[in-house]
């Protein structure tokens, strides 16, 4: 609460000093540039290390979620250094996607659609039916998410039709669970025929 009301009074004062600012991202800096050289200094600091803070997490969440969870599932007999070290080369890997979306969009806002477009592709639909009751085996999880996460991110880059990528990373991800869930009962039904 406390964070936020900070948020929401700089803002304020961004506003009051730079009414006619052209471009609100840069109203935390320039707000900053307002204060006397060594608060001007402290700000900078706060500023790097919360950025640094923030990366730091979202890169090693996702590194290890990707090492650990989905190779992992893979590959259960890994051993821990293996997982370790690709969990340390997805860090880097992770850190060019961010560099090259950094490069590719001008604003923070569009960057957020389309990250949270990818994102709620792939795990609205295994989340909603887990919710809902429905008992889903991992695999179709994971590949539900992979073909949300997936097909939307492709659809979002080429973009060859107007229909939004969430649209289409939902309707992949349903035919993915779907699908599976298909197949495992087809599998099921044949290995109880098999066994009588």
């Amino acid at each position: 609460m406390a964070v936020d009301s900070i948020v929401v009074l700089c803002g304020f004062a961004a506003l009051g000093l730079f009414p006619g600012l052209a471009d609100p991202d840069t109203a935390l800096i320039l707000l900053g540039m307002t204060l006397p050289p060594v608060g001007r200094s402290i700000f900078l600091v706060g500023l790097l290390a919360v950025i640094t803070s923030t990366v730091n997490s979202f890169l090693h969440c996702g590194a290890s979620s990707l090492a650990y969870d989905v190779f992992g599932h893979f590959r259960p007999a890994a051993p821990e250094r293996r997982l370790l070290a690709l969990s340390r080369l997805f860090v880097v890997l992770l850190g060019l996607v961010s560099l090259i979306l950094a490069m590719w969009f001008q604003m923070i806002v569009p960057a957020l659609l389309f990250t949270l477009t990818v994102w709620t592709s792939g795990i609205l639909i295994p989340t909603l039916l887990v919710l809902t009751g429905k008992k889903l085996r991992p695999d179709t999880a994971l590949y539900s998410l992979l073909a949300g996460t997936l097909s939307s991110l492709v659809w979002k880059i080429v973009q060859p039709l107007s229909v939004d990528a969430l649209f289409v990373g939902l309707g992949a991800s349903s035919l993915t669970v779907v699908a599976s869930e298909t197949v495992r009962a087809h599998r099921q039904r044949k290995d109880e025929a098999n066994a009588c």
